[in-house]
């Protein structure tokens, strides 16, 4: 009996003795948070919606590319650096998402990602009635790490 439980102990004697290979990986580099997001979360925690906006006098049926060439072309821009005004002339569409912004209702909006001579831009809008046409905002994208 003595001589099948010697080994028994051995073996696991043997294997507690050294622990278990451990592996140390890197952690994947973070991601960059979308604009879009970022935008969203920053205004869901503020005051944001009220003040003048472009008059934009298309029908609801008007496509996305259609209202945003009329709000980038009714937009004067700051520009920080050179404290000078300016107008996008050229964007591309880079990025179009329904997005819910709590705060108002409805609460429910357009964000355009856009790409401009200038630097990205989001253009935030809905439409808001025949009367009062397209409310539209337009900001700056925020880059991250």
């Amino acid at each position: 009996m003595r001589l099948v439980i010697l080994p028994i102990i051995t073996i696991v004697m043997a294997g507690c003795a050294s622990p278990p290979e451990q592996r140390v990986t890197a952690s994947p580099p973070a991601a960059v948070a979308d604009p879009i997001d970022q935008l969203v979360t920053s205004l869901s925690s503020e005051v944001w919606e009220n003040g003048v906006f472009p008059d934009i006098k298309l029908p609801a049926t008007a496509s996305t590319e259609e209202v945003v060439t009329k709000i980038v072309a009714k937009t004067a821009f700051q520009n920080a650096q050179h404290a000078s005004v300016y107008n996008v002339t050229k964007f591309k569409i880079l990025k179009i998402r329904r997005v819910r912004i709590p705060g108002s209702l409805p609460d429910l909006y357009t964000a355009v990602l856009i790409q401009t001579d200038f630097g990205e831009k989001i253009v935030l809008f809905k439409y808001v009635g025949e009367s009062l046409g397209w409310w539209s905002r337009v900001y700056d994208a925020k880059a991250s790490a």
